[in-house]
């Protein structure tokens, strides 16, 4: 299943995309653009990006699919 969320930041607007139980983007973004579709996964990942910003949080346990070259997932 697939799910999109928006998230206001301290560093700006974030769009947060799901696949399935895991992330495959965040990113940064003008305006809400899309009609959301929560999930579970999103609401996991916006709940720890909230904790990083105010709370202190040092580690993500939301699951990552990582895309791109192989040289991308290096990075």
């Amino acid at each position: 299943m697939k799910g999109l969320a928006y998230y206001n930041s301290p560093v700006g607007e974030l769009m947060v995309e799901s696949d399935n139980d895991k992330i495959v983007t965040v990113h940064f973004v003008k305006e809400a653009k899309y009609q959301e579709i929560p999930t579970p996964t999103t609401d996991q990942c916006i709940q720890e990006l909230d904790e990083y910003f105010f709370k202190g949080r040092k580690f993500f346990t939301v699951e990552l699919d990582l895309r791109g070259t192989a040289f991308q997932k290096t990075v």
